[in-house]
């Protein structure tokens, strides 16, 4: 009878420390529901995203606006969904738009491509808009998978600077016949209720083995080596915080986080930002023909988050010596190459990083906005500066 009693009193307290554990982290980290999720067309999308059901036009007079993103959209840095920019965007234009957004955290312009072909065409948007950050999105694109995560699709630019698709083994893709063969809603229709808690211990056990999993060149023979580079657990960011001349890695000979802020051209990231241009071009074709425009935004993100120096269109420059050379880091690059492409193309470039570097400084506001120094993610109250600024140039 005692022993009884004794397995009932384990049972309900092992019980109760699950439940409070599942508790605690939705409520203190409610991004968990927020994280990757298998998809058989994109590589890995998330609950907000299989959820999203575009429908066509009806009664309305707003401008449907779609946006398309990475984690700084999905919610990373926040604890609601409705802070983000593009929902904020809504009422501060008093309901004359009406705002969805596709995005996941890891998502490159190439996955943002082929979620529009998925899902965002159908919600009929008068005006598309490509979220860029400079942190990893030519770098997202040079690669077939993303660390723990996914194994994803790829472009690579091939004859006659044609964009050529394959899976994240290195398979050729039909690109004309690959919604048409996978079921575009496949994903929408998985389970959805789950624990926070077994999601983040599968997490942790993902990050440790994944090295020996996910990243190993061994499985992936046919995939392009430029593609499997972006080994990001491998970089020593803090080495360029600490603005210190001699490194011990060299950026400018890999693909990793550094990469859209390199000046110089070297091999890699000069197709780097080739293949940005040819996904755009793309990108622009594919929603112009179900009668949207392509729009690009540089988001204010910031490599170094006690820097503000370092924020994408910042003032920082310096020349660094590296194992392999010199490069230039140069936090205006983004700005200037986005700049260049968008104008070869025939893409609106939306650029609010000037007046969003000068409110944060003449607000003294850093700390609000990168409350995190381990975090690149800004908080609410820069999604509501954010929202403000493309409040003005939609107008």
């Amino acid at each position: 009878m005692i022993k009884r009693v004794n397995y009932i009193i384990l049972l309900v307290s092992i019980s109760g420390a699950i439940l409070i554990a599942e508790i605690f982290l939705r409520i203190f980290i409610p991004e968990i529901g927020w994280a990757q999720r298998e998809d058989k067309i994109i590589g890995w999308s998330n609950d907000a995203y299989k959820l999203f059901e575009p429908t066509g036009r009806k009664n309305e007079t707003g401008k449907r606006i779609l946006f398309l993103g990475d984690s700084y959209l999905a919610g990373s840095g926040i604890s609601d969904l409705d802070k983000r920019f593009p929902i904020l965007l809504e009422s501060m234009l008093n309901n004359k738009v009406i705002s969805k957004v596709l995005a996941a955290g890891g998502w490159g312009t190439d996955q943002q491509l082929l979620a529009f072909n998925q899902k965002g065409k159908f919600f009929k948007p008068d005006l598309v808009i490509v979220a860029f950050c400079a942190n990893n999105d030519i770098s997202d694109i040079l690669s077939h998978n993303h660390g723990p995560k996914k194994l994803k699709p790829y472009f690579v630019i091939g004859k006659d600077e044609k964009l050529e698709l394959y899976d994240g083994y290195g398979t050729f893709i039909n690109y004309k016949t690959f919604f048409q063969d996978g079921d575009k809603y496949a994903a929408q229709n998985s389970q959805l209720m789950r624990s926070y808690l077994v999601d983040y211990l599968r997490g942790i056990l993902k990050t440790r083995i994944s090295s020996n999993q996910v990243n190993s060149t061994g499985d992936f023979k046919s995939v392009n080596p430029l593609y499997r580079k972006f080994r990001f657990w491998e970089e020593s960011p803090q080495e360029l915080y600490k603005r210190q001349t001699k490194l011990s890695w060299s950026p400018h000979k890999g693909v990793n986080h550094v990469s859209a802020y390199i000046h110089e051209n070297f091999k890699i990231n000069t197709y780097q930002w080739r293949l940005l241009e040819q996904i755009l071009l793309k990108l622009k074709n594919e929603v112009e023909s179900s009668g949207g425009k392509l729009a690009v935004l540089l988001l204010p993100v910031i490599f170094n988050p006690e820097d503000p120096e370092t924020i994408a269109g910042g003032s920082f420059i310096k020349r660094f010596q590296t194992p392999e050379g010199y490069f230039t880091f140069r936090s205006d690059e983004p700005r200037e190459r986005l700049r260049s492409i968008t104008e070869r193309v025939g893409i609106t470039f939306y650029d609010p990083t000037q007046e969003f570097i000068k409110y944060v400084a003449d607000k003294d506001l850093m700390k609000a906005v990168w409350p995190n120094p381990r975090d690149r993610h800004f908080s609410a109250l820069g999604h509501e500066i954010l929202a403000n600024l493309l409040k003005k140039m939609l107008r």
